[in-house]
């Protein structure tokens, strides 16, 4: 795999330098023929994140408990957490849409898998009760 990113970024540096114009890596039909020169490499890199986002570190019974009760919350608390936010001008704006995208996946059906973004939630949850 090394040899193949090593490949791939000489590849880009010898089309970089090709023509040592400075309006060239500025131009479309540089950055095209680049793609072309690298569509190998494009594919690799795509199978390696897709492989990667389905790794889920091991955690204690601790950090999964705290997990566990995120995925508890359902999505229309979520909901109302939202709509309150909004009408009672709480939470920043950041934190109301951290609260909307939570809504937007829990409803989807999908659930925390890491315990940072479990406590984060369960933070913004615990803001609503003060």
């Amino acid at each position: 795999m090394e040899a193949h990113i090593q490949r791939a970024v000489g590849r880009a540096k010898k089309h970089l330098m090709q023509n040592q114009k400075r309006s060239w890596a500025r131009s479309v039909a540089c950055w095209n023929d680049m793609k072309d020169s690298l569509e190998d490499a494009i594919k690799i890199g795509g199978n390696l994140l897709a492989s990667e986002g389905n790794i889920v570190e091991p955690c204690d019974d601790e950090e999964q408990e705290i997990i566990n009760r995120a995925n508890k919350i359902e999505a229309h608390l979520w909901f109302d957490v939202y709509r309150w936010a909004i009408e009672n001008d709480r939470f920043s704006a950041r934190e109301r849409k951290l609260v909307s995208n939570i809504y937007i996946s829990v409803h989807r059906g999908k659930k925390f898998r890491k315990v940072n973004q479990a406590e984060g939630a369960l933070g913004l949850m615990e803001k609503t009760r003060l």
